[in-house]
Formats: structure tokens, sequence, C-alpha cells
């Protein structure tokens, strides 16, 4: 199993790190160009992008993967495209409308194009996760890169060719040269996939929609819900109650375990519908071995990782944090162990969305949400700001528990029952 997906996953981490890295560039070039106040603007057109793509994700993006591994017929995965793609389209079309509107009555310092340019990116990212979740569910990661290459020099070219013709590097120009990549990176997808991409609303089509909303989606929904909620507490806990500078050093320290989370987004993408396609298939036993595996992988670059760090801190700590950040030293650790263990919930949890248990993943979620607010709670009053990041990481632990629990009971009883040897027989016969 992990020999068939090593190089999938290659190729995914190739594309992580593309991306990745092609949003820092753009972040720091953009700092350095706009003021806070506009360059703040655009972070919250960033934010709203991501909140669209977790809605996806829950909605659209799982079930696709889930779902079309289990297609039994021709007729049946065109249903399946057909309604995860309408479910796509809605959520982008929704989610970007809001965005047009919301920037258009919270800022009047912009021409009225940059609001509907806006609204257009965050929905063209939408229908861009859409087709690279196409893609790596049927095992194409190389044409995920491809799109994503494409992608980035048009941004880098176009943004490029401003600077030398001198025109100013204006938030209508940014997000219009994003819209028209973003339509670059899709278009040979569509172009070439015609029939994968149609919008139908049939009644087939309307079906399968009411089972996905009953059986799967709001559940994944409210679980992403959860999930945002619990990652986004210890920033109002530790902002409200200590300080925004305490805030910043955690996040500094935060920003420092990011390449680890590289790794996990890569792996989820070439995990999901291999996992799923074992679970369809009536391979439990398959699926938990690479999630293990996983699972022992993922300790193993976290660890070593921690190791590269502590062996290089004397020359971050001295040469590279200013002053104000010596506080990181103590943070990091703790985001260590929060992030080791997020990253083992999530393969625990990606495993439970492929049976698909998620009812069950969104209990888990529940649980780990309940268990970092009543923990922010008593840091609050009794802990330090750094605390905070060790609530995080009880509150994974105990997903994580309840994750491991729910998968082993569901998997026994997947297994089947074994044959007693009938009166008179061998054991052998």
């Amino acid at each position: 199993m992990i020999g068939r997906l090593r190089s999938p996953l290659v190729l995914s981490m190739a594309d992580q790190i593309l991306v990745s890295a092609t949003n820092l560039i753009l972040t720091f070039w953009l700092i350095h160009h706009w003021a806070p106040a506009k360059f703040g603007a655009f972070a919250i057109v960033l934010s709203v992008s991501l909140t669209g793509l977790a809605a996806h994700q829950a909605l659209a993006g799982s079930q696709l993967a889930l779902l079309l591994v289990r297609a039994t017929g021709p007729a049946e995965r065109q249903e399946v495209l057909a309604t995860t793609w309408l479910v796509a389209v809605g959520v982008a079309v929704l989610v970007g409308t809001a965005t047009a509107i919301g920037f258009e009555f919270f800022s009047d310092a912009h021409r009225w194009a940059t609001p509907l340019l806006s609204g257009l990116f965050v929905a063209l990212q939408i229908c861009r996760e859409h087709v690279r979740t196409y893609h790596f569910t049927r095992r194409e990661a190389g044409q995920v890169l491809l799109n994503d290459l494409l992608q980035t020099l048009t941004v880098l070219v176009v943004l490029a060719g401003a600077v030398w013709a001198g025109i100013e590097i204006s938030m209508m120009l940014v997000v219009g040269t994003l819209c028209i990549a973003t339509v670059l990176a899709c278009a040979s997808t569509l172009m070439r996939q015609p029939g994968d991409f149609a919008l139908r609303f049939d009644r087939e089509v309307r079906q399968r929609l009411r089972r996905l909303w009953g059986e799967h989606a709001r559940w994944a929904l409210m679980g992403a819900a959860a999930s945002e909620m619990q990652t986004r507490g210890h920033v109002l806990a530790v902002s409200t109650f200590f300080s925004v500078a305490d805030l910043g050093v955690i996040q500094a320290a935060l920003t420092l375990m990011r390449p680890v989370g590289l790794l996990g987004s890569a792996w989820s993408k070439v995990a999901r519908p291999a996992m799923a396609r074992d679970f369809a298939e009536r391979r439990p036993t398959a699926a938990m071995r690479f999630a293990n595996l996983s699972a022992l992988g993922f300790i193993g670059a976290t660890l070593a990782y921690l190791v590269l760090l502590w062996l290089g801190w004397p020359h971050l700590s001295a040469s590279v944090l200013p002053a104000e950040y010596r506080g990181i030293g103590a943070a990091l650790p703790l985001w260590g162990l929060a992030t080791l263990v997020g990253l083992l919930r999530t393969v625990y949890s990606l495993e439970a969305q492929c049976v698909p248990l998620f009812r069950q993943s969104f209990y888990a979620s529940m649980i780990a949400m309940l268990t970092i607010f009543v923990g922010l709670a008593i840091a609050v009053l009794v802990g330090t700001a750094t605390s905070t990041i060790l609530v995080i990481a009880i509150g994974e632990a105990a997903a994580l528990v309840a994750l491991i629990l729910i998968i082993r009971r569901h998997v026994d009883r997947m297994r089947p029952a074994p044959t007693l040897p009938s009166e008179g027989s061998t054991p052998w016969h």
C-alpha cells in the first residue's frame, strides 16, 4: 500500500510546497508594497476564502472522494460527479456573493470593481479546490501539480510585468490577476473532461442531494464548524484576557511548525481516496494498516523536525528572532506536541470519514471543542498565555482517543465472523 502511494504522495507534497511558497512570497511582497489597512482588507478576503474552502470540503470535497470509489457503474459515477459539482458551485456562488456584498458594505475605499472581483476570486477558489479534489480522487496528482504551476507562473508573470511597466499595484489588479490565474488553472481540466463537470438538477441528482445531506454532509458541515471554533478559540482567549503581544509570540511559534502541517495536507489528498477504496472493497484491515503506518510516519517526521529546530535554535534566537519574540522558546515545544497530536487526529478522523462515520466524527469534534473551551477557561483564570497551547493539545488528544475507539468498534463489526469447523472435520479442512 505504502509503495503504491509513494509517487502520488511525492507529487502531492511538491504541489503543496509550490502553493504554500507562492502564497508566502505574495504575502511578503504585498506587505512590502501596501499599507497595513490595505493589506488587512486583502487578508480578510483570503480568510473568507479559507472559510469557503472548509465548507466545500465538508459538503462536496470529502463526499466526492468517498462516493466516487463506491460508484458501481458509469451512470452512478456521473450522478456522483454532477451532484458534488452542483454543491461546489452552489457553495461558490453563496460565499462569493456574500464576500462581494460584505466588501461593498464595510469598505468604501475601493473602486466598485474590487468587491466584485473579490467575490469572484473566492468563488473561483472553491471551484479550483473541487477540481483539485477531482484529480486527487482519480490519482492524478501530476495534473494537479501542472495546473497549480500554471497558476503560479501566471501570477508571477502578470505582477512582475505590472511592476516593470510602472502600473500601480492596486488591490483590484492583484485580485483580478488571481482570478485570471485560477481560471487558467481549471480551464484545461474543464475543457478535457466537460462531462464530469456538467451542471444537472434532474430527479436523480435531487434524490442524491437529499441522501447526501441526510447521511453525511450535514454531519461533516457541523464537524467542520466545530473544528473552526476550537481552532480559533485560543486566539480570542489570548487576545482578550492576556495581550495581543502574547498572541503574536504564540502565533509566531505556530508559524515555525507550519512545515510539518504541509506534510499532513499533502498526505490527506492522497490518503482519502485510498482508504475510501479499501473500505468500499470491504478491506478494513488494509485501511487500518495504512492509517497506523501513516501515524507512525507523522510521529517520526514531527520528532525529526523538532530535533532540527532544537539544534538550530541557538542561531535562530541569536540572529533571526527579534528581542520581542524571545518567548517563542517556551511556546515551541508545546506547539510541537499540539501539532503532533493534531496530525494523529487528522489521520484517524480521515479514516473515520472514509468508513463513512461522519456523525461519529462530529461527536469527536464536539468532545474536542468542549474540552478546549473548558481548558481555556481554566487557563484564563489560573494559567498563562502559553498554557492555552497545552489546552489545544489536550482537546486534540480527547478527540483522538474517541476516534480510535469509534473506528475500532465499527471495524470489528465489519470483519467476518470466524467459521468454526463442522463436526467430524479436522481443523485444517
